[in-house]
């Protein structure tokens, strides 16, 4: 039986950019369709 979890695309890029003090900017590529939705909501609420 085949792990679900490996079928999913995982990013390879992932680039961190401070903005300033308070902000960064993350980037993250590729995700799954509709996965970047779900961790824009997660993170904003951090």
């Amino acid at each position: 039986m085949q792990d679900p979890t490996t079928d999913f695309l995982k990013p390879r890029l992932v680039d961190v950019t401070t903005v300033d003090a308070h902000h960064a900017r993350i980037t993250l590529e590729p995700l799954e369709r509709g996965f970047g939705y779900t961790l824009g909501n997660a993170l904003r609420r951090i």
